[in-house]
């Protein structure tokens, strides 16, 4: 974009070791790097001298600016000015060949989107054919340096190490910055410049000017707020009782008043937990200046109903069931001795009854010793029968006994033939000794 055009012969080329337009133009990108974007391109047409900027834009020249604009001009060309100077410090020549302009006519300008100045400077390194001197770009003076100090506290006491933004009005750019253990932070600038800050936690702002005297700016975060707690008794306003707050490193007390406790002014600090103590009930919250209400509610507790002792009777202990155990007796043959009367015994204890179609009886076995025999003595409508004897064994419930059998009662003749026999075997017993003996004891055993 073509920003100025002039005639060969108004203006000639300054720079002797730089030849102009493309050369130039590649030197002074080389010379003065991302500063050279302050500089237009330059142009050597058919008997014109032109000037192009990269960027499009609405731009004025210099003497079409406002009063209030003219400062801001002058200070952006005095930033420029150092930034050629700075860069080319080892050619001082050069530098103020570059800053050297046909006159105010060639320096153009523009009010940024937030109120900034920017600039573009046609014609440098040109001087006129006239007689009327060039315009030669300078660095402002610098001004004294002041110290200021800069703060921010919370009920007068400064904070540590808190984090902020400072921008001065020279530079578009803000910095971060954070006060040191003390809660302070000093800057140095020139009187007369502006400068903001801006808390990083609270994002309030605050602005100040540097004298030229030593100063320090203190700015109050101090922000404060009404804290109310609410009490109730089984919905119904509690009164007359002390809520204690503790906060910030503080504690606060005051009594409730139709159900209402108020703390006013507490001081807030971002980010900190408050705990308000009721009877033995304890809340906690972050109080802010839209949290700043807490509400106990309390209920009575219902009596408990005393439910009547019941006393419960120790358990009653069955005795065991006795054990039984069946016997049956039979006779000789094998045959049941029905309803025969009996008695068993044992020592001092006995069991008496009668048994059974089946021969049969039950008695009962506790009492009975396993380690002696029982006796057992039958009765028939014949009379007694002889004793029985058996033993208990262990866990056994089924017993059969048998009569013992008769012996053979012996007839007269039969008698009578053992003596004959016996007498004939004596009169010959010195032969046989021996046997003879052994015989007439078998014959004996037989029939007696």
């Amino acid at each position: 974009m073509k920003i100025k055009e002039v005639a060969l012969n108004e203006i000639y080329w300054s720079i002797k070791s730089w030849n102009v337009e493309q050369q130039a133009n590649d030197y002074l990108k080389k010379k003065l790097g991302d500063t050279s974007r302050y500089f237009a391109k330059c142009n050597v047409g058919h008997g014109y001298y032109s000037w192009d900027t990269e960027v499009i834009a609405d731009w004025k020249p210099k003497n079409e600016a406002s009063t209030t604009e003219e400062p801001l001009i002058a200070q952006k060309l005095g930033e420029v000015s150092t930034e050629v100077h700075a860069k080319l410090s080892a050619e001082p020549d050069l530098a103020e060949h570059i800053l050297e302009i046909p006159n105010e006519a060639y320096i153009f300008y523009k009010i940024t989107p937030d109120g900034q100045v920017d600039i573009i400077i046609t014609g440098w390194g040109f001087r006129n054919f006239k007689k009327t001197p060039p315009v030669q770009i300078k660095t402002p003076p610098k001004k004294p340096i002041h110290p200021t100090t800069i703060a921010f506290a919370i009920d007068d006491e400064k904070l540590p190490n808190r984090p902020f933004t400072i921008k001065a009005s020279w530079t578009q750019k803000p910095n971060m910055a954070t006060t040191d253990a003390e809660g302070n932070f000093v800057i140095k600038e020139e009187e007369g410049v502006s400068i903001e800050v801006i808390d990083q936690e609270t994002q309030k702002s605050f602005s100040f000017v540097v004298t030229n005297e030593k100063s320090e700016h203190i700015f109050d975060l101090t922000e404060r707020t009404d804290l109310t707690v609410m009490a109730t008794l089984d919905g119904e306003p509690l009164n007359g009782e002390t809520v204690s707050i503790d906060y910030a490193g503080k504690h606060y007390e005051e009594t409730l008043v139709d159900g209402k406790a108020l703390f006013s002014a507490i001081t807030l600090r971002t980010g900190e937990p408050l705990k308000a103590v009721l009877r033995d009930e304890t809340k906690e919250t972050i109080l802010s200046a839209d949290n700043n209400v807490v509400h106990f509610e309390f209920v009575t507790p219902e009596e408990p109903v005393e439910e009547p002792v019941v006393e419960e009777e120790p358990p009653v202990e069955e005795p065991p069931a006795p054990v039984t155990a069946r016997l049956t007796v039979v006779d000789a043959a094998g045959q049941p001795i029905k309803g025969a009367a009996f008695s068993l015994r044992q020592g001092d204890m006995a069991c008496d009854g009668q048994l059974d179609d089946q021969g049969s009886t039950l008695f009962v076995v506790d009492g009975f010793m396993t380690s002696q025999p029982l006796t057992l003595t039958l009765t028939t409508d014949k009379g007694p029968m002889e004793p029985i004897e058996f033993s208990l064994d262990e866990g056994e419930t089924e017993y059969l006994l048998q009569e013992n059998a008769p012996k053979k009662e012996s007839r007269a003749g039969e008698i009578l033939l053992a003596i004959l026999m016996l007498a004939a075997l004596a009169g010959i017993a010195w032969l046989f000794r021996e046997g003879i003996w052994e015989l007439s004891k078998i014959i004996y055993k037989n029939l007696f």
